[in-house]
């Protein structure tokens, strides 16, 4: 046999490969619609999950530069603990040193002591009355000095002087 047209020209068996008639034209459309919808949506899940983990990692940064802070100002306070604890301890070892001192001037001040320490050490002997010169103290037996006193009524003067002007 001829074939003249190619109308109905049929190559092998046609149950195989049937040619596909949809049967809801618009069906194509939904199935792409549909698809869309889901592509979209598995794109808004996936940038939920972006920024969950942007959020998580904003909280991480803020916890870290919190510890951060806290540990700086902890060991700020522990400096200042510290030079508090040596000015105390400075401060007592000063104060024993100061009642040290007192005892000793208490010593010293005690009149047999230093009765015991001028005969023994410096070899003085205690006054007879032979010894003894009377001197009268109420006369002013001594010149003043008449320059200083002369300086120091210029020096009021110039003074005076200086505070009324300025």
């Amino acid at each position: 046999m001829i074939v003249m047209e190619n109308k109905n020209l049929v190559n092998g068996n046609t149950v195989l490969a049937p040619k596909h008639k949809p049967y809801y034209p618009d069906r194509d459309k939904e199935y792409e619609k549909l698809k869309k919808a889901k592509e979209e949506e598995r794109k808004a899940l996936i940038e939920k999950r972006l920024e969950k983990k942007k959020q998580t990692m904003k909280l991480i940064v803020l916890a870290l530069v919190t510890g951060i802070i806290l540990i700086l100002r902890y060991s700020a306070v522990y400096k200042l603990q510290k030079s508090l604890t040596n000015i105390k301890t400075e401060m007592h070892n000063i104060t024993m040193e100061n009642e040290n001192l007192k005892v000793e001037l208490i010593k010293a001040s005690n009149m047999e002591q230093v009765e015991k320490v001028a005969k023994s050490k410096l070899n003085m002997i205690t006054p007879d009355k032979k010894n003894v010169i009377y001197l009268e103290t109420t006369k002013d037996y001594f010149a003043k000095d008449t320059k200083e006193t002369e300086k120091n009524v210029q020096e009021d003067l110039i003074a005076k002087i200086k505070n009324m002007l300025f």
